[in-house]
């Protein structure tokens, strides 16, 4: 079983590798494994490359949950989160 530091980091390098140079100031939002043990849940937050960083007011930002398997550390999904 893949601990939670595996998760984040098969995460954070899964979306890079889908992502290249499309975001800014990738981060761990979020993580939990779900109560039957199998798959880790992980959040991650990322600033749409658009983003004017002189603009007033807070910096928009964008949200994906990655479904890990807890056994092998395969991702099964990729879906955008909604705050």
């Amino acid at each position: 079983m893949i601990d939670v530091k595996q998760a984040a980091q098969i995460a954070a390098n899964y979306f890079s590798e889908l992502n290249p140079g499309k975001f800014q100031n990738l981060a761990l939002e979020e993580i939990e494994l779900t109560d039957d043990e199998e798959n880790w849940l992980v959040t991650l937050g990322y600033n749409p490359p658009s983003v004017n960083i002189f603009v007033n007011g807070p910096v928009p930002r964008e949200y994906k949950v990655l479904r890990i398997d807890a056994k092998d550390g395969k991702v099964v999904s990729m879906k955008i989160k909604k705050i």
